[in-house]
């Protein structure tokens, strides 16, 4: 068996390969040109809607180092994903703005799931995607509350919040909410389920 030793002491008597002049002379040339040439970038500024989906990217890629991180301490291979619950949804809810955060935990907790269409976009699984991408709610839906808000026709979408499990997100949107028809009526984070041992 040759060792390392050998192998490079070949390598090391073989002849050099001689870069043609014309060659040598187009590199030289572009390298002088490009030194020249300003190296400029254009600077894009960092929106709120930026900063959200760039802290729940952060929050993803950080939970899935961890998670491979657990998987080889624990010598196995890594457990398949586990899929999503699909969220409850419910319907006929009117809120009023003033005792929302009231309202909206008694019908989390309490209200059943509707028994019938809603004809929103909660009525379709895709259409709840296209939802939640276009208002960057990164975490879990958990429950969807087609109804009225204000007066107006609106759904409620209680997601998890990766960056605090003691508190979900609560968005009240339009009930064509997609990605080319969205309206963010309100956001906000809530204890939902009661669950914070904190304020």
């Amino acid at each position: 068996m040759t060792s390392d030793a050998e192998v490079r002491a070949r390598l090391a008597g073989l002849p050099s390969a001689s870069i043609p002049p014309e060659v040598r002379e187009a590199i030289m040339a572009r390298l002088a040109q490009e030194s020249q040439e300003p190296q400029l970038a254009d600077v894009v500024p960092l929106t709120p809607r930026h900063r959200r989906r760039l802290s729940g990217l952060l929050v993803a890629a950080a939970a899935a180092a961890f998670v491979m991180v657990l998987a080889v301490a624990g010598g196995g291979d890594p457990a398949p994903p586990v899929a999503s619950a699909q969220p409850v949804v419910k319907a006929g809810a009117i809120y009023d703005p003033g005792p929302f955060a009231a309202q909206l935990r008694d019908r989390f907790l309490g209200a059943p799931a509707a028994t019938k269409q809603t004809g929103t976009f909660a009525d379709s699984p895709p259409e709840i995607v296209a939802c939640t991408g276009s208002i960057d709610a990164f975490g879990e839906v958990l429950t969807l509350d087609a109804g009225v808000y204000g007066g107006q026709a609106a759904v409620v979408i209680v997601s998890t919040y990766p960056g605090d499990t003691e508190y979900e997100e609560v968005w009240v949107v339009n009930p064509q909410c997609g990605d080319a028809d969205t309206d963010v009526i309100r956001h906000f984070l809530l204890d939902v389920d009661k669950s914070a041992t904190r304020l």
